[in-house]
């Protein structure tokens, strides 16, 4: 990853300020990850790649490392979960020997990685052989993806969320293509099936809709088991092709 993009989260973290919409959703994208974690059992030593603040973390199952780019933010990581190992470093050159790990977490970070094939092929390196990926990315066949192309058919650019140096979205298909080189696809999830209500400054009654998503949340459940390639993530499991 270039220097001009770690710059730009070296800010990021520190600088958002998430409406009470955005907070539920990121607590609700935290408990279905664990749900998908515990579906797949996932056990033994890990890593969470790209640990942001560090919400991910709550996944492990018990020793993990919590790696990510930018600096700024690991110490707070470390103060939240103290028994974690925190390493600065880059997902596209891990700093870890072969068949290190028995599971990885990476939770919204590859749609933002320039070199895609490049951190998968990491993944797949640093796992045992019958290790786990967990892994989520924006997805194109949604809501959230309908109304960006609209957004960037009148605009006649790219709109990425939150003015992120990359924001390369995918489908369900697509991304298992982008994996088979190195990884089998074992499941694939979906989380997130309510419309788009603006982003940052720009939203419509954040508070009004965190509650109307929180009654409405037996029915996102339910779009998870019958649509799950419809999710505004795709959660995807995989191992290595070793």
């Amino acid at each position: 990853m270039s220097e001009d993009s770690r710059n730009f989260y070296e800010r990021y973290f520190v600088e958002q300020d998430f409406s009470p919409q955005e907070k539920f959703k990121q607590y609700t994208k935290v408990e279905a990850l664990k749900k998908f974690a515990n579906k797949m059992k996932i056990d033994g030593f890990g890593i969470v790649i790209g640990v942001g603040k560090g919400p991910d973390l709550e996944v492990a199952p018990n020793g993990v490392v919590a790696l990510d780019l930018p600096f700024t933010y690991l110490p707070l990581v470390k103060e939240q979960f103290p028994n974690s190992l925190v390493v600065q470093g880059d997902g596209t050159i891990l700093p870890f020997g072969d068949n290190t790990f028995n599971w990885i977490v990476c939770s919204e970070v590859l749609e933002h990685v320039p070199e895609r094939e490049k951190m998968i092929s990491e993944f797949a390196r640093v796992l045992k052989p019958n290790g786990i990926l967990l892994l989520t990315t924006p997805n194109w066949v949604n809501w959230f993806g309908i109304f960006r192309k609209l957004a960037e058919f009148f605009a006649r650019k790219e709109v990425h969320a939150g003015n992120q140096p990359l924001d390369n979205w995918v489908t369900p298909w697509g991304l298992k293509k982008e994996f088979s080189p190195y990884l089998k696809t074992l499941k694939i999830g979906g989380w997130w099936y309510f419309p788009p209500i603006g982003r940052g400054n720009f939203q419509l009654f954040p508070a009004f809709f965190a509650k109307l998503w929180q009654i409405l949340m037996p029915l996102e459940k339910i779009c998870r088991v019958i649509f799950p390639w419809f999710g505004h993530s795709v959660f995807i499991a995989a191992m290595p092709k070793k």
